[in-house]
């Protein structure tokens, strides 16, 4: 009887063992998909912070790509104001208008 009790013993320490094994390769895995699920907020959070500063700076950027004269003026505008939505369409539309170019022949007077 004895004999049998130290083969149960045994199996039943081999069988804890492995599930403890299996409960901290279960834990790892579970951390692991935690830090990658952390890992994909992270990125994308910062895709959204780009995006959002990117639309947010469109007055700006259009106003850079036209050489627009009052650019700096436009940079500050979109910085201060464009928080407000009045501010940024402001911003845009100062961005976006023409520029009107003087004819010099025209204020020469004859």
């Amino acid at each position: 009887m004895h004999k049998h009790f130290r083969i149960w013993l045994t199996a039943l320490a081999l069988w804890a063992g492995s599930v403890t094994v299996a409960l901290a390769d279960f834990q790892a895995g579970m951390d692991a998909a935690r830090n990658a699920a952390h890992v994909e907020g992270v990125l994308a959070g910062l895709g959204v912070i780009l995006l959002g500063a990117t639309v947010y700076f469109i007055p700006s950027i259009v106003a850079r790509s036209k050489k627009h004269k009052n650019f700096s003026a436009l940079l500050v505008l979109n910085i201060f104001l464009g928080v407000t939505y009045v501010g940024w369409v402001i911003a845009l539309v100062w961005a976006l208008i023409k520029e009107q170019h003087k004819n010099h022949s025209e204020d020469k007077s004859v």
